[in-house]
């Protein structure tokens, strides 16, 4: 069978890829980057069918489609720090309208979506989070990945096009680029192996559920076979961590103090956020297998301060 990923050397994008090679699936990645330099795609650039495009401008899904069976979609141009609707609109949902129109014409077996767990909520009203729970998201963010959702459970509805959606919490682990705006584990180990101080939004009070890179590609790969009436899954740890107890983790594991200045928090950051993870355990006969200390320890090993990035080579470890 051949799998298209959408977004396919990113941090996820790229994660995914290589398990599904292991896993004896045809690859295409569609991406912006050349994949020459990328650090976690360039040792298997023989083994896939790279369409190097962009996604805010593209007008030829039917072209691109044709010959997968499965497609992945985990592009998204904007981050949660940033509240920009016209971005989102015309980057992402508009584009990811075309792609559902093409996959439709194209009768592709099924569109699998990797929504946020963390966003499209908002402040929840119960912990942990279960998948029928209020979606009221209060950043712009969140709201472009739940309109997405909404789009894909319409085109099932009218036309037939077969779906799942995965809400991910919080993913961590090696491969994700440090120095963005995404992703506090990344940042703040970056910062600590380049001497800089890691800014804290918020008083650090703020929990959340963090979860292994590994477990969520184990999830996108099942989900594939999902034959239940289910399509919408919360993946995450279903463990609640302030960011004040991630730090002291960090901290232990490192056996040193991780310099940090707090600031003011986001208005669009949630208190909590903690995903019920039942369904997915249920019905993808799915669980969570690395603890969050074990992440931080294969995440700190695949750590290669001279180039600041995580090493190809050691991401297997």
């Amino acid at each position: 069978m051949k799998v298209l990923v959408l977004g396919g050397t990113g941090f996820l994008g790229s994660n995914l890829v290589h398990k599904l090679l292991q896993a004896g699936y045809e690859v295409g990645v569609y991406g912006k980057s050349s994949i020459k330099t990328n650090p976690y795609l360039k040792n298997i650039i023989h083994e896939i069918e790279y369409i190097q495009r962009d996604f805010q401008l593209e007008n030829h899904f039917d072209e691109i489609l044709e010959g997968y069976d499965y497609i992945y979609h985990l592009i998204s141009p904007s981050v949660p720090s940033l509240n920009n609707p016209f971005l989102d609109i015309n980057n992402s949902i508009i584009p990811s309208v075309k792609l559902f129109e093409a996959a439709i014409k194209l009768q592709v077996k099924k569109v699998i979506y990797f929504s946020s767990g963390g966003t499209v909520y908002g402040i929840p009203s119960q912990i942990p989070i279960h998948e029928t729970d209020s979606t009221t998201p209060i950043s712009a963010y969140g709201v472009q990945k739940l309109t997405i959702e909404k789009y894909l459970n319409y085109y099932n509805y009218i036309y037939g096009l077969p779906f799942e959606i995965l809400r991910i919490s919080n993913p961590f682990g090696p491969g994700q680029r440090a120095f963005s705006n995404q992703g506090i584990i990344a940042n703040v180990l970056g910062n600590h192996f380049n001497n800089k101080i890691s800014k804290i939004w918020g008083d650090g009070k703020a929990v959340r559920d963090y979860v292994y890179v590994d477990d969520v590609i184990d999830a996108a790969i099942k989900v594939i076979h999902n034959k239940s009436k289910i399509h919408t899954f919360n993946i995450g740890s279903g463990v609640g961590l302030s960011v004040n107890m991630v730090l002291s983790i960090m901290e232990r594991i490192l056996g040193t103090n991780i310099f940090k200045e707090y600031i003011p928090a986001h208005k669009q950051d949630v208190p909590v956020n903690v995903l019920d993870i039942s369904i997915a355990e249920k019905y993808l006969e799915w669980t969570p297998n690395i603890s969050f200390e074990d992440g931080i320890k294969k995440m700190i090993c695949s750590w290669n301060p001279l180039t600041n990035c995580f090493e190809e080579s050691k991401r297997k470890e």
